[in-house]
């Protein structure tokens, strides 16, 4: 895990993240990454429907939206992987293109998805 850690951290170096910025995001991507392997967590790439708010702030952005798409991400997840998906609800929108990846604002709906999968299989423990 460590090398994948490590491997990662230095991926996202090569992408302009600060070295805290890299290491705490290759945290959270090398765990998301083992956990939607075991089928419980997932990420949500869906169009995002804001297109005439982005055409009245920023018409050339509005342009390559038309051509890229608009996108929100939101993440799911489960306590199993024969349950059914949990959404609650959490989402970024407003990325044209693939900008949403590798970007801050992925790594904030992972980490978000991971604490919420946490305290649900730490109530789980509980019963």
């Amino acid at each position: 895990m460590l090398n994948k850690i490590i491997a990662e951290s230095l991926r996202l170096s090569d992408k302009g993240f600060t070295d805290k910025q890299a290491i705490q995001t290759a945290l959270v991507n090398v765990h998301f990454q083992e956990m939607a392997e075991l089928g419980l967590v997932s990420l949500n790439i869906v169009p995002d429907d804001d297109f005439a708010e982005l055409q009245n702030e920023n018409p050339a952005l509005y342009e390559q939206a038309k051509i890229e798409g608009l996108w929100k991400i939101s993440g799911k997840f489960r306590t199993d992987s024969s349950h059914t998906w949990i959404e609650d609800g959490f989402s970024i929108s407003g990325f044209v293109g693939t900008e949403w990846k590798d970007s801050l604002s992925e790594k904030e709906v992972k980490e978000h998805v991971l604490e919420l999968l946490d305290k649900l299989l730490k109530k789980e423990n509980e019963c």
